[in-house]
């Protein structure tokens, strides 16, 4: 099996990384935000579409067999003022998709499957 590429974040570097309004915890706070209890990554695929120049719906196992997997060590800031420093991430990262899709706006908005939405850049 082909090694992960391991990225530090390099604001993870920086003395003011800690962004205004937040303070640092230990550990991520668990959110249960969905009711279903019977998940499974076959049931769903992560679709890009409207003003994006190619449309792309992709299942969670094509999205493993496809694109490069990292491993990134960067700081989490969650939007109810909490963060914690050099959270371990495993998976792929979306600036590898949004290469594929080009959006043709500077920001997205992302919906998940209970209803959670939140923007951000490209």
């Amino acid at each position: 099996m082909e090694s992960k590429k391991i990225i530090i974040s390099p604001i993870n570097l920086r003395e003011d990384r800690l962004p205004p309004g937040q303070r640092w915890i230990e550990n991520p706070i668990p959110y249960d935000i969905t009711e279903d209890t019977n998940f499974s990554s076959n049931d769903y695929a992560l679709e890009f579409y409207g003003e994006v120049e190619k449309p792309l719906k992709i299942t969670y196992q094509e999205l493993l067999l496809t694109f490069p997997q990292v491993e990134l060590i960067t700081d989490f800031h969650c939007v109810t003022h909490w963060s914690v420093r050099e959270i371990h991430w495993e998976g792929v990262q979306v600036k590898e998709l949004l290469k594929i899709v080009n959006p043709r706006s500077k920001y997205v908005l992302i919906y998940s499957k209970d209803g959670y939405t939140t923007n951000t850049l490209t």
